[in-house]
Parts: C-alpha cells; sequence; structure tokens
C-alpha cells in the first residue's frame, strides 16, 4: 500500500493544524497568511512527485484526471489567501488549507463513502467560514448542505441495496453484470440516480437549485466566493464525471435526459439573468450557471472527445473567473461602482489589454481559452447528436458576447475614472497576470492543455 499516494494531501491536513496552532500566539494576519501560501506552494511539490495509483481497494485513486483538478484546487487556495489580504473581512487560514485538501480528495474519491466523509468534512469548514461573516447564513447554509447530503444518501443507498457494493468500480461491474441477466434497469436504479443528481446538482447550484446560493454569494467576501465558485463546485463536478463515466455509462440513456435539461436550463437561464443584473459579482454568480450548464455538454455526450472538451475548458473557466475576482477585489478596494473599468486604458495600457482578454475568454471571443473551450465543446455535441444542447449552447454562448462587449468597449472609451488614483497590490498582479497569460496561452496554443485533458480521459474506460 503506497501511502505517499496520499502525501500532499496529509501534508496539508498537517500544515493546516500547524497555521491553526500558530494563529493562536503570532496576531500578524499577514504573515499568517503568507505561511498558509507556502503549505499549498509545498503542497504542489508534493503532488509533482506523487505517484499514481489506489488505495485502500481503490477508495481513493491518484490518475491524471483527479491531478488536473488538484492543480487548480492548489492555485485557487493560492489565489483566495492572496486576495483575502485586501478583502474588507477576514476569514480563517487553516479552514482554506483543509477545504482545498478535502476537494482534492472528493477529486480523488473511489468510493461513495469516501466521498460522503470528505464532504462532511467540506461542510463544516465552509460553514465556519460563511459563520465568520454571518451567523445567520451560516445557518441557512448548514441546512442547505444537510439536506443536500441527506438525499445524496437516499440515492446511494439505493444504489447500494440494488449492487451490494460502494466502489464505484465494483457498482459498475454488478451494473454490467445485470445488464446482461435482466435486461434495462428498474425504477429503482433510475429513483436513485435522481437523487444523486439533485444533491450534485445543489452543489454545482445549477438551475433550478441555485437560488439558496445568491444571498450567500453576495454576503461574504469576494475571494471565498471565488474559491466557492471555483474550488468547491469543481470538486463536485469532479466526482460527478467520476460516478457517473466510471460506474453508470452502460446506462447512459436513464440519466442523459435529465442531466441534459439540467445543462441546458443553466445555460440560458445564466445566459438571460446577466442582463439583468446590476451588481457585477451578481453577474459572475449568473455566468457561473451558465459555465457549468456548457461543462455539462461534455458529460452529458458521454464520449472521450467530449470529457475532453469539458476538462479543456474547466481551465479556461478557472483562468478567466479568478482573474476577473482578483479585479473585483481591486475594484472593492479603490471603491470604484460598475467594476471600475471606466478610463482603464488611459490609466494602465498593459491592465487594459489584461482585462480586455480576461473578458473575452469569459464571453468565448476567438483565439481566448474560452473561444476554444466552447467550439471543442460545441462541435463534440454536434458530432454525437446532441442537437437540441449545442443549438442552446451556442445561442447562449453569443448572448454572453453582446453582454461582455459593453463591458470591453467601457475600458476603452469611457473615462470616468481616467484622473483617479488606481492602487492595483502587488499580490493581486501577480493573480491578474497569471490568470491573462493562461486565458491567452490555451487561446493561442490549445493543443498543449488539449493533450493533457486527453490523457485525463484515458483513465476512464469507454
Amino acid at each position: 500500500m503506497k501511502l505517499s499516494i496520499l502525501t500532499p494531501e496529509i501534508f496539508l491536513l498537517a500544515w493546516s493544524f500547524l497555521v491553526r496552532f500558530l494563529n493562536l500566539f503570532h496576531k500578524n494576519k499577514v504573515s499568517i497568511v503568507n505561511f498558509s501560501i507556502l503549505g499549498l506552494v509545498i503542497s504542489g511539490g508534493l503532488l509533482y512527485f506523487s505517484p499514481s495509483g489506489t488505495l485502500f481497494n481503490q477508495a481513493f485513486i491518484s490518475d491524471k484526471f483527479g491531478l488536473i483538478f488538484k492543480i487548480i484546487f492548489l492555485a485557487s487556495g493560492i489565489f483566495t489567501l492572496s486576495a483575502s489580504k485586501f478583502a474588507d473581512r477576514n476569514f480563517s487560514p487553516s479552514l482554506i488549507l483543509i477545504a482545498t485538501g478535502s476537494c482534492m480528495v472528493i477529486a480523488s474519491a473511489g468510493e461513495l463513502l469516501t466521498f460522503l466523509a470528505c464532504w462532511g468534512l467540506l461542510v463544516v469548514c465552509l460553514y465556519s467560514l460563511v459563520s465568520q461573516n454571518s451567523s445567520g447564513l451560516s445557518f441557512q447554509f448548514l441546512i442547505l448542505q444537510l439536506v443536500s447530503v441527506l438525499i445524496f444518501i437516499l440515492g446511494a443507498a439505493l444504489i447500494f441495496g440494488m449492487t451490494g457494493a460502494s466502489s464505484l468500480s465494483e457498482i459498475k461491474v454488478s451494473l454490467v453484470i445485470g445488464f446482461f441477466q435482466g435486461g434495462p434497469p428498474g425504477v429503482i436504479l433510475v429513483l436513485a440516480l435522481v437523487l444523486i443528481l439533485v444533491s450534485l446538482s445543489i452543489q454545482l447550484s445549477v438551475f433550478p437549485f441555485h437560488t439558496s446560493w445568491v444571498k450567500l454569494y453576495q454576503e461574504i467576501p469576494t475571494p471565498l466566493t471565488a474559491f466557492f465558485n471555483i474550488s468547491v463546485k469543481l470538486a463536485f463536478l469532479a466526482f460527478l464525471f467520476r460516478l457517473f463515466i466510471r460506474s453508470f455509462l452502460i446506462y447512459h440513456p436513464q440519466w442523459i435526459k435529465i442531466l441534459a435539461f439540467l445543462a441546458g436550463i443553466s445555460m440560458l437561464y445564466g445566459a438571460i439573468k446577466i442582463f439583468k443584473e446590476t451588481d457585477f459579482k451578481k453577474t459572475l454568480n449568473s455566468l457561473a450557471i451558465f459555465q457549468i450548464g456548457l461543462i455539462l455538454i461534455g458529460i452529458v455526450t458521454g464520449t472521450e472527445q467530449s470529457l475532453q472538451a469539458s476538462i479543456f475548458f474547466i481551465w479556461a473557466y478557472f483562468f478567466s473567473s479568478w482573474g476577473i475576482y482578483a479585479w473585483l477585489v481591486v475594484a472593492e478596494k479603490n471603491k470604484r461602482d460598475e467594476l471600475g473599468l471606466a478610463g482603464i486604458f488611459r490609466q494602465s495600457k498593459i491592465l487594459a489589454v489584461a482585462l480586455t482578454i480576461l473578458f473575452f475568454s469569459l464571453a468565448g471571443l476567438p483565439f481566448t481559452a474560452g473561444f476554444w473551450g466552447r467550439v471543442y465543446l460545441l462541435e463534440s455535441g454536434w458530432s454525437f447528436r446532441r442537437f437540441t444542447l449545442t443549438i442552446v449552447g451556442v445561442i447562449t454562448s453569443l448572448l454572453a458576447i453582446i453582454y461582455f462587449w459593453n463591458w470591453i468597449k467601457k475600458i476603452f472609451t469611457s473615462s470616468a475614472y481616467a484622473n483617479s488614483h488606481l492602487e492595483v497590490p502587488l499580490n493581486l498582479k501577480i493573480i491578474l497576470f497569471i490568470c491573462f497569460l493562461g486565458s491567452l496561452f490555451l487561446g493561442v496554443y490549445p493543443q498543449v492543455f488539449n493533450s493533457w485533458a486527453l490523457q485525463a480521459v484515458k483513465v476512464f474506460p469507454f
């Protein structure tokens, strides 16, 4: 048994306890945050040298698919802590470390019990983070999580009752045997799949399960909103990929319609809702619903090509979203309205170009990460006869272009803040620069990340 497979996660958990201990005696916030960031960086180094393999009878799977998500989680954790230095409210760095570690294990979960255990730990961390900002919202969040967990347990219990297994690979074997012996699945399996999809949809906050998250995202600090919208959502998305592709692909027709509906309605809702929002933080939340809907096209299609496209788009989602969230922190720090874009070109041409590329990627305009991500997803959907979903994706992508084009024009044409002082802290400059380079590099050389995404999906048996 190679426990070295778990080294990055174990180290991160141990480091979080050390941060918690130091926080009792060392009250310098910046030093504690920097020490926490160091832990994430070291964990990334350990991840690089961590071998592939499985632990505890495939309860934990270390592979290239999980590696992609873990890199994103570590980077997102670093960005969250770096941006937290300039947030209007504080939150505990040690909780971000534990939450990041939980997300990493969820991405590698090969067993339902492993997933539930890490989900529980993640809920405790997120509840504590929310309660530091709003006790009322934290209680609502806890109730939402309990309901979601219970729904998942009901679905998992039905699966266990049918198959006698909780391991994803053993569930697949049992269902394959049942398929050839008994034919099409019964109502019990369909009900189990519906319950599991509803539970995970709540965590992804896709339409119509997004309403409970709207107020929460608005009330917590912006870096924390980014962490919820990127790290937490992608952790559950990674498990959704593993569960349905590894275990339930043989019964693809039984769950495709539900997931296709969720993907289509989320794209429509998110793309239309952004036109009605007056607060840009709410706009990013609505945009996240739209983008998760796009990513789901890959799993709805259920092919190697479509999953490869989804993983590529996840990288585009990470870079463009985090870049704009970092700028939102800058705008809040400088007390600028309407995202503070007016007059940026006159103040800093480099910053104007970086923000333009990030908005281009969010909108899906050519030669950015977001453009190729949409092209790959929509092409895979059309190639495998998901015509309705593909058409919805094209229409909503055009709506996103129309919306963000108005924001892009403000960077170059408006002069409302042209003569005002703009302070961009070094940490946020670095985040903006990394996200700008990522969005641009994926747009100019998409084949590099595309080949990496292909290696990641090779772990699934098609």
